[in-house]
């Protein structure tokens, strides 16, 4: 049986560009008989943890990997254009080279200037964070196969040398086969190159859907994210190759580079990282080391009960001294001094600064220690509130506050968190924006000249509790019949039931904090 791994696998979370969710990769590998798989989504790793955790489970090897955007050019950036940079596959080895890919995902996201270029990293960042990397040249998207597209053969020998002295023996030059014309030219190059400088060759599959029949939902995906129509002559296109090929289709279309076939399991087999994600959370730390953490957790909390107790004239104070115990040893226990020591400080420093806060929401107002740090303003023991639904040695989970701010006061607390653990360690959380039912066929309705009238009219039958466009199709009879009798809209629909959840933007949550 001929042996093939995927090195080039787009899931959804390369937004736009993929309809393959990631539980539908595991599948195809078990259908293809294929042990292994890369996950490389564009400039994001958010990814990552579900592919480690649905891949193993399934019994085939994950492989975590990223496509790059690389600006190669030596070149100011301010006179660039996002066209002029290339991609790269970059592809774990080992922990070290996912903290690399980790630090070159982050560096994407944090430059502070030439924003028009998009997410990139430069040669040089490329080269200070290549340790524990495999890198695919990109074929001819890569910095050799533009220069090649350009006629500059000597500056493509250039660039491969340069990733030759980067990655050693780390570094394949990659090869595609989709009919692509730009592909057709620069395979000769790449071979060339590969022999005179003695690097390895490797064939990929530019994977964006699970088989050919999907070609038609996933180009007009790409035509919603680049507000485009299908019948636009100019508009990128993807090629209806670029599905889920099983290895022998893949060695049938390199049978004339049986080593680029065989080095897809070589790679393969010299990765051998994927994300614990059954590790605990990796919580920051608000003393020097657990131990002075515990201490100023437990003296924090009896010296705000004592204040609670006193402002409130509480006379029966054992009842509170001894759940005070109970959930210090649980708190304790469970390894979140920490986190209620941070809360309890922003929280502090809110009451000191004139930020309003609430009283506390949610499971956490059944917490004595909280109520005692002054996370929470509620007795929980005078009403009659639970401990054990905000935090359980028998249900591990994180502990989790509901803390309201005035909305002018968000940003000088984040400012203030900011300043106090640092720039670099606080951050806010992605969100993405899906295309969900009425939203699709609207968007697919455009991509295909339908009249708006016509596609809003539709997609206002959608019930807004219905659970997917193909469950609120087959309930509703007025929609079923006019679909029976307008072809346009038939496909609108059968395109927007394909899409539906496929990402269509990235966001940033609107107060959630790491």
């Amino acid at each position: 049986m001929q042996q093939f791994v995927h090195l080039r696998t787009h899931s959804r979370f390369s937004v736009g560009a993929s309809t393959l969710t990631i539980k539908q990769i595991p599948k195809l590998c078990l259908a293809a008989g294929m042990p292994a798989c890369a996950l490389t989504d564009t400039n994001l790793m958010s990814g990552c943890a579900e592919f480690s955790d649905v891949m193993p489970s399934n019994k085939v090897q994950p492989i975590i990997g990223v496509e790059l955007t690389l600006n190669h050019h030596s070149a100011d950036p301010k006179i660039l254009r996002e066209n002029s940079l290339s991609k790269v596959v970059l592809l774990a080895q080992n922990h070290g080279g996912y903290l690399n890919l980790c630090e070159l995902n982050r560096i994407m996201y944090m430059r502070s200037e030439n924003h028009h270029l998009g997410p990139y990293v430069t040669l040089e960042e490329l080269q200070t964070h290549s340790d524990g990397l495999i890198c695919l040249s990109g074929a001819h998207l890569g910095p050799i196969g533009m220069a090649i597209l350009n006629s500059q053969n000597d500056l493509a020998r250039t660039y491969a040398r340069r990733f030759l002295d980067v990655f050693g023996d780390r570094f394949y030059i990659e090869i595609q086969r989709h009919g692509l014309e730009d592909e057709i030219k620069t395979e000769p190059e790449f071979l060339a190159i590969a022999q005179e400088l003695n690097i390895p060759i490797v064939a990929t599959n530019d994977v964006c859907f699970a088989a050919d029949t999907d070609y038609e939902p996933a180009d007009a995906l790409g035509c919603v994210l680049g507000q485009t129509k299908v019948i636009d002559p100019e508009r990128p296109r993807k090629s209806s190759e670029q599905y889920f090929k099983s290895a022998e289709q893949m060695a049938d279309i390199f049978s004339d580079l049986p080593e680029a076939i065989e080095n897809t399991v070589v790679i393969s087999q010299r990765c051998g990282f994927m994300v614990n994600v059954h590790e605990k959370p990796l919580l920051p730390r608000f003393g020097d080391d657990l131990e002075t953490e515990c201490q100023m957790l437990r003296d924090n909390t009896m010296n705000g009960l004592k204040r609670r107790l006193e402002q409130h004239n509480i006379t029966d104070t054992a009842p509170y001294y001894e759940q005070a115990e109970f959930e210090l040893g649980v708190i304790i226990g469970m390894g979140f001094p920490g986190y209620f020591l941070i809360v309890a400080d922003y929280i502090d420093w809110c009451r000191n600064n004139n930020v309003l806060t609430g009283p506390g929401r949610g499971s956490g107002a059944g917490s004595i220690v909280a109520w005692a740090l002054g996370i929470t303003n509620v007795d929980p023991l005078k009403y009659g509130l639970l401990f054990e639904r905000f935090l359980n040695p028998d249900r591990i989970s994180m502990p989790d506050f509901d803390v309201d701010f005035e909305p002018t006061g968000i940003e000088r607390v984040l400012a203030y968190v900011c300043d106090k653990y640092g720039h670099d360690s606080v951050c806010r959380i992605i969100t993405f924006g899906k295309l969900l039912a009425r939203g699709a066929i609207r968007d697919i309705g455009r991509v295909y000249g339908i009249p708006y009238s016509k596609s809003d009219r539709l997609s206002k039958l959608v019930p807004q509790d219905a659970k997917t466009l193909k469950d609120a199709v087959d309930m509703s009879g007025e929609i079923q019949g006019i679909l029976n009798n307008d072809e346009d809209l038939n496909k609108v629909v059968t395109v927007a039931e394909e899409l539906e959840g496929s990402l269509r933007n990235l966001g940033q949550h609107a107060c959630g904090v790491v």
